[in-house]
């Protein structure tokens, strides 16, 4: 991980208004890396740190992307 990714986000979550912190998640890289990152920030913790996924079912392989995004989630310890 880039070591300065964790100071962006930290610098991130100071501006935002204060309440809950949802990442949406797909599953693919980009919202895996965001959701991973975050999930080691005591500042996302601290907000109530969660992560949505929605099962569209426009793909065959939706069903299954959800599985694996409960996974993921279910191992660094997010509420999905």
């Amino acid at each position: 991980m880039d070591p300065s990714l964790p100071r962006h986000l930290e610098h991130a979550l100071a501006d935002a208004p204060s309440g809950p912190l949802c990442v949406g998640f797909s599953g693919g890289g980009d919202s895996l890396a965001l959701l991973h990152a975050l999930a080691h920030l005591p500042a996302a913790r601290a907000r109530g740190l969660g992560a949505l996924h929605v099962a569209h079912g426009l793909h065959p392989d939706s069903l299954a992307w959800a599985a694996r995004c409960v996974e993921h989630a279910a191992r660094i310890e997010v509420p999905l």
